[in-house]
Order: C-alpha cells, then sequence, then structure tokens
C-alpha cells in the first residue's frame, strides 16, 4: 500500500470516528436497547421475557454497520489529496520542529561537555608561560676591562655580557609551576650566536638619568638628576616561588659571548633575540624580541 493511501485512509477512519462518536452510537442503538429493557421489566413482573419484535436488534446493528461503513466510504471518497497533503505537510512541519529543538538542545549540551573536558584537560597540560623582554643592557670587553682592572680584577677581555630585564606571566589557571633554567639564542643576519648562562659574582645596579624641573626657572629643561636602581635577580624568585596565574614577575637574567672579537656582526640592534624558559614540569616556553634598536635606559654598575 502506497504512501498516500495509508494517510488517506487513515484520515477516512478519523472523520468517521469523529462523527460515530459516543453519543451518536448511543442515539443508533436506544430503540434496541429500549425494547430489551421493556423485556426485562416484563420479566420481572412475571409476564415472561418476551421482546416485541426481535427484528429491531437486527436491524439495529445492521444499521450502525451499515451506518459505519457508509461513513467511512463517503469520507475516503471526498479526501482530497491537497487536504491530505496540507495536514501532512503540518505534520512534517511540526517533527522538524521538534527535531530542530532537540537538536539544539543536544548540541548545547555537547558545547557545556566540551567546554568541562577542556577546562580538565587545561588543569592536566603543561602550563603556558607569557613573556616580555622589556630592556637590555650590554657590556663589551671594552667597558668591562677598564672597570675591573680599577677594581684589581682579571678578565678576560674577548667577553660581552648581555643583561636582559625580563617578565613572566603563567597564563595557565589552577597550574602553579616554577623555573628551572633560562637559555638565550641571538639570530644574525651573519649567523646565530649562542651565550651562555652567567650567575653574577657582584649584585648590579642601573644607573637611571631623569631630569626634574626647577621652580626657580620654569622655562628650562630641567636638572638632570642619576638614580640608581637595584637590579631584582629573577632565577633567585622563580625557582623558589612558583609563578602564580595572570601576575606577572620581572627580573633580571646574565649571559655572557665569549670571544666576541672574532664576530664581526652587530648583534645588538640587527639581532633577533630569543629567550627559551623551561619549566619545572617539562615545558618549554619562548620569549622572542625582533630585531631593533634598544632604548636607551640607563647603564648597568655595580653598587
Amino acid at each position: 500500500m502506497s504512501r498516500y493511501a495509508q494517510i488517506r485512509r487513515s484520515e477516512s477512519w478519523a472523520k468517521t470516528w469523529q462523527f460515530w462518536n459516543a453519543h451518536r452510537s448511543w442515539a443508533c442503538f436506544a430503540p434496541a436497547i429500549l425494547g430489551v429493557l421493556i423485556a426485562v421489566a416484563r420479566y420481572l413482573l412475571g409476564h415472561g421475557f418476551q421482546i416485541a419484535n426481535p427484528a429491531v436488534l437486527i436491524v439495529t446493528a445492521g444499521s450502525y454497520v451499515i451506518g459505519l461503513a457508509g461513513s467511512f466510504l463517503i469520507n475516503y471518497i471526498w479526501a482530497t489529496p491537497a487536504d491530505l497533503y496540507s495536514k501532512q505537510n503540518d505534520r512534517i512541519a511540526n517533527l522538524i520542529t521538534d527535531h530542530e529543538v532537540a537538536r539544539r538542545e543536544f548540541i548545547a549540551a555537547h558545547e557545556a561537555t566540551k567546554q568541562e573536558l577542556a577546562a580538565e584537560r587545561e588543569k592536566n597540560s603543561t602550563p603556558k608561560i607569557r613573556g616580555r623582554i622589556i630592556e637590555g643592557f650590554f657590556q663589551d670587553w671594552g667597558s668591562m676591562i677598564m672597570e675591573h682592572l680599577v677594581k684589581g680584577r682579571t678578565l678576560r677581555t674577548s667577553s660581552a655580557w648581555i643583561t636582559l630585564n625580563v617578565g613572566l606571566v603563567n597564563a595557565t589557571p589552577s597550574r602553579p609551576v616554577t623555573i628551572k633554567d633560562y637559555s638565550l639564542v641571538i639570530e644574525t643576519p651573519a649567523g646565530t650566536l649562542k651565550p651562555q648562562r652567567e650567575v653574577p659574582f657582584v649584585p648590579f645596579s642601573i644607573d637611571r638619568a631623569s631630569r626634574q624641573r626647577r621652580t626657580d626657572y620654569p622655562h628650562a629643561d630641567g636638572l638632570l638628576r642619576q638614580e640608581q636602581e637595584q637590579i631584582f635577580e629573577l632565577e633567585k624568585h622563580v625557582r623558589s616561588h612558583p609563578l602564580a596565574h595572570g601576575v606577572e614577575v620581572t627580573g633580571f637574567v646574565r649571559f655572557v659571548i665569549a670571544d666576541i672579537e672574532a664576530l664581526d656582526v652587530d648583534y645588538k640592534d640587527e639581532g633577533v633575540f630569543k629567550l627559551q624558559v623551561d619549566d619545572s614540569l617539562g615545558g618549554v616556553h619562548e620569549i622572542v624580541r625582533p630585531a631593533g634598536p634598544w632604548p636607551d635606559s640607563g647603564s648597568l654598575c655595580e653598587p
């Protein structure tokens, strides 16, 4: 049986039973039921059980069946395809709407589950450390040899020292981590330099210059004032104190380039500085400073 025939038959039966409801069915059988009740009453009064016209029952039942069948045939004949397809389309539209609602609920639940799993993976993943190289101080062998000869120290005259002011931030929530090691790579047009880590044997400070305007000479440019700023060594802090989420910690790290005399390259301004940070959980993070001039923010000196 075709789909259309099924729809047409179902629609015809629905209309037939809608017409032959309980009230109309009771009205059809009411005469026959009345005859049966009269016969029962006569029997109870002692006149014997006798139905006045037994054919009424047969006629009533037959009429009901014929009426029911006739109503079905009439509804089946008059059921127009346009009406059937209209109702079918309405039903399909309702099903599509229900499906769309269920699909959206499923997608929402799926997205919520994904976010929960992502948050759980984030807790168990390797921390992400963001950073920046704030400023740098460079001491080549010419300036260093004079400083240390005055103080009576012996120094290799072919080395250059790099002191970087670095800021680190732990970008992973609920995942404290300490820093295990640093390394620096400088990529220049002439080649790659790999300075070595050096732990300062004396505390350093930065000699910064600032201008202060004089109140007695308002048109003057101001007086140059020198201030010394103590260097905070980053390694001593981050090795013993975990990096908290979202809190930047700044400090200095120091490197040395050996045999700088043999290198004919301007590594300061032409080099790309790549600072690699190794954390205590095995993660490796890279902080990159593009090539370009360094700001003149002061000079490095011993207090």
